[in-house]
């Protein structure tokens, strides 16, 4: 079995999160006309700033498209070798958005590593860290199933 297909895709390429930050997966899952699925890949059209937080997905590079890419694993949270990569994911995205950009921030399937950095940059931009979670997860269902990352965002440390 092809191992993308045990990874909780959603139908939806991206979603909303807030005010210009979407979050979504480098693949989403399709049915196809025999009543089969597959994963294929979302192309991030519409966006001029794309964050990608995973390996698949930073190699296609998009002509004016400002992509950052970083990949981490979607696990516990190494402070010497992640934060400072979150740091920064959420810094650009932030600073994005506080000029009126539209960014998309992925990852796999758009729902952990997408949705800490989500989280992280709208907490810099004041968002409370007890309500960022909950808004997150009212659009995209598959959101911070990563108790660490849920851990993070709640208490702001490893």
């Amino acid at each position: 079995m092809d191992p993308r297909l045990i990874i909780s895709y959603s139908t939806e390429p991206w979603a909303q999160v807030a005010s210009n930050i979407y979050i979504g997966g480098t693949y989403k899952l399709v049915r196809l006309a025999s009543g089969e699925t597959d994963v294929v890949y979302n192309e991030p059209a519409g966006f001029p700033v794309v964050v990608s937080m995973a390996k698949c997905g930073a190699e296609r590079w998009i002509k004016g498209v400002q992509h950052l890419g970083y990949a981490i694993a979607d696990g516990p949270i190494e402070e010497k070798d992640t934060q400072p990569l979150l740091d920064i994911a959420a810094y650009v995205t932030m600073m994005a958005v506080s000029r009126g950009t539209k960014v998309l921030i992925r990852c796999r399937a758009g729902c952990n590593r997408s949705a800490l950095v989500a989280a992280l940059a709208m907490i810099r931009a004041g968002g409370k860290r007890e309500t960022v979670i909950e808004q997150i997860r009212s659009v995209r269902a598959c959101a911070l199933s990563n108790e660490y990352y849920v851990r993070y965002i709640e208490n702001g440390e490893l």
